[in-house]
């Protein structure tokens, strides 16, 4: 069983220790744990304090709690069971907020605007709570929380 803490290590560039990697950190919160077509799993809360490429999937990965359907990360023959069965990739958001006027210093920005592009109003959307029951259900009877 995995417990909360942080995550520290590198990220970005296909997430290897590289020239173009750089220092990247992770909350995490567990929130249960369960199995997934019969091998445990842990539900998450992860909370990125950098923004990396590939972040969570990395440190996840090299914490040895690969996301469920990561084929690209999870690089273990104990998990490939349960990343096959999964319908897809496991990772989802529970918020998404995008400023666009953040950019609008940008060179592809200025672009954008002299084209005409009127940019869209800010982005902030927010899925239902992870935590509430029944937030599972896209998985069918696969998934068992303890």
């Amino acid at each position: 069983m995995y417990a909360s803490g942080s995550v520290r290590g590198v990220a970005g560039a296909g997430a290897t220790p590289a020239a173009t990697a750089r220092d990247a950190e992770t909350l995490v919160q567990v929130l249960r744990y369960g199995r997934f077509g019969g091998l445990p799993v842990t539900k998450v809360l992860l909370q990125p304090l950098t923004g990396r490429r590939h972040q969570l999937r990395v440190h996840m990965a090299e914490c040895g709690a690969p996301i469920v359907g990561d084929v690209t990360y999870s690089r273990a023959e104990a998990t490939a069971a349960v990343d096959a069965a999964a319908p897809r990739m496991m990772l989802h958001a529970l918020r998404l907020a995008v400023d666009w006027s953040a950019l609008s210093s940008s060179a592809e920005m200025r672009r954008v605007r002299a084209a005409g592009v009127t940019l869209p109003e800010p982005l902030d959307v927010t899925a239902p709570d992870p935590t509430a029951a029944g937030g599972d259900a896209h998985v069918g009877g696969m998934l068992e929380w303890l």
